[in-house]
This record gives structure tokens, sequence and C-alpha cells, in this order.
């Protein structure tokens, strides 16, 4: 019936439960995230039929909610007349590997996105042409979820929005930004960027103390971190390239 009857001290460590708690009270797919249920509901079958089962990843939800993925290697243990009895399970804890492989990933795309760029530099006519062109590289070969470039206006205090592409480009059309540290509005992440002449990078967007501004707006489309990157003329930053991932 999928209930746990033993286990080991250290997965009671990565899931945080007691032994009391886990064994003969709950399934393991009680244990699993509900697409990993739903891939355990693909699998199981097949393991009762061959009697293993060989490198699934599946995600474990700890109890205090949290997720982390795991390898499954498994066999049945039968007696002597063939009949099933229970499973035993291996289950690597394979966090590490992943983080890795989504780094890889993650730079693999911004690779991409920096030569398309390039390409862009070369081919577009215009400032017009070659700004479009930067955002849709960003989010189409580089992974970002939403880009934009703004300018500096004739004012020097505002940033206008000139380009932007991605998923939520309504969340660019809702928002004010300043370059006057004076301002409430110019003490994000792009006004920050063009006046200190730097590069500002935000991990959580929405507890950033430097969003709070934005963070309302920006909790409607599900932005996640956060990159200005101040550009120049003649050695003056005129504006700034902002991009958004989905997730922190």
């Amino acid at each position: 019936n999928g209930i746990v009857v033993r286990i080991n001290h250290t997965e009671l460590q990565w899931l945080g439960y007691s032994a009391e708690e886990l064994i003969g009270r709950m399934k393991l797919t009680e244990l699993m995230t509900p697409a990993s249920r739903t891939l355990f509901d693909d699998v199981f079958p097949r393991f009762m039929q061959r009697g293993f089962v060989q490198d699934v990843e599946f995600e474990m939800v700890r109890k205090d909610g949290t997720v982390f993925p795991v390898l499954l290697n498994a066999s049945a243990l039968r007696d002597g007349n063939g009949e099933y009895l229970m499973s035993r399970a291996t289950v690597y804890d394979i966090t590490e590997r992943k983080a890795a492989e989504a780094k890889i990933q993650r730079l693999s795309q911004l690779y991409v996105a920096l030569s398309q760029c390039s390409q862009a530099i070369v081919r577009c006519a215009n400032q017009e042409e070659l700004f479009a062109q930067i955002c849709r590289d960003a989010v189409q070969f580089g992974g970002a979820k939403l880009a934009w470039i703004g300018l500096v206006d004739e004012s020097g205090k505002w940033v206008k929005p000139v380009a932007a592409n991605g998923v939520g480009v309504e969340y660019v059309d809702g928002i004010r930004i300043s370059v006057d540290a004076g301002e409430a509005a110019g003490r994000g992440p792009t006004g920050i960027a063009i006046r200190e002449k730097r590069p500002f990078w935000c991990k959580d967007f929405m507890t950033d103390p430097a969003t709070v501004p934005w963070q309302a707006h920006a909790a409607r489309f599900g932005l996640g971190a956060s990159a200005a990157l101040p550009f120049y003329r003649d050695g003056v930053a005129i504006g700034a390239f902002t991009l958004y991932a989905h997730q922190v």
C-alpha cells in the first residue's frame, strides 16, 4: 500500500521528520511534490512488472515544505514463490548536481545571448532597431523573463523606457524611475546603476529594500530577480539595460 515501513537516519535528516512520524503512518507519495506523484504513478506499474527501477528523478518535500531533488534506484523483494513483499530503495540527494547543471545551463544561455547581441550591434541600422533586438535576444536566447532598456530623458532626472521584450512588458509601462538619489524612485536598481555607473544585482526582487517602491506592481508579474546594467556614450551613463528572472 506504499506506506513507509523502514527508513534510515540520513533520509530522516533530509526530510526533517522523526521515524515515529513516518513509519507505519505515511505513504511514500506523501513525501513527494504533485508532479513527482504523477511520475511515480507511471513508474510504479513498471517497477511491479520488472522488479526494479534505476535512475528515476523525483522531488521530495521536507516537513517544512521545502523541496529537494533525489535520484531513486529500487528493487523488489519477493518470497520463494515470487510473491511481491516490499521494495528496497536507495535514494540519493542530488541537490548539488542539479544546481551545477542549472548553472551550466544559465551560462550557456548567456553566452548565446552575448553572441546574438554582438551580431545585432553589427547588423542593426539604428539605435531603435538595436535596442529592440537586444531585448529580444536577452529573452529568447538568454533565458530572461523580461528585459527593457531605458534612457535618461532631456531633464536628466527620469528614465524613459524605449524598448522592452518578454513576459509582462506591461510592467515597464507602469513604472516611474529616476536617477535622482533624492527621489524614492531614484534609489532603485536602475537609478543606482546609472547614477553610480555600476551594475546592480538584485537576487530577490520582492524582498530587496532597494525595490520597495515597485514591489506591489511587480507582484502581478512574478518577478524573482533583476540586474540593472548601465551603458554609456562618450563615457557618460545615458541609460540602463534591465533584466528580470522568473525566480530568485
